[in-house]
């Protein structure tokens, strides 16, 4: 994680969340959207990177993932829906919030 949060990196993850969410669900802000794209994440982590030779359609997401990860350890933090709308979620908060949702 980031030491000092770049409020650019911050931007730009909630711009991909949501071009994230069009680009599959056709919505704004798809329904737990921060819960599955923090799975890819994980997902993407516990892997590890495919080889960029490798590319196939199939592993695009494993390159959302990867910039997904990479915003959010420059942002500091997650974007998550709420009642009163989407905010900013510092990732100590996030990884707790994440970790009550999924389980251990």
């Amino acid at each position: 994680m980031s030491l000092n949060p770049c409020p650019e990196a911050r931007r730009a993850l909630r711009l991909c969340m949501e071009y994230l969410s069009q680009a599959y669900f056709f919505v704004p802000w798809r329904a737990e959207l921060d819960l599955m794209l923090w799975d890819w994440v994980q997902q993407w982590r516990e892997r590890g990177p495919i080889a960029l030779d490798d590319f196939e359609p199939d592993h695009a997401r494993d390159y959302e993932a990867r910039m997904l990860s990479w915003l959010a350890d420059r942002a500091g933090g997650w974007w998550r829906r709420e009642a009163g709308g989407v905010r900013f979620i510092p990732m100590a908060e996030w990884l707790r919030i994440y970790r009550d949702a999924r389980g251990p």
